[in-house]
């Protein structure tokens, strides 16, 4: 399986992540 992470994919994760912190 391959995995296909955009660059778009990984800014909107990093920025879920920070939005995840609190």
């Amino acid at each position: 399986m391959k995995e296909q992470i955009t660059t778009a994919d990984k800014i909107g994760y990093l920025k879920r992540k920070l939005d995840d912190k609190d």
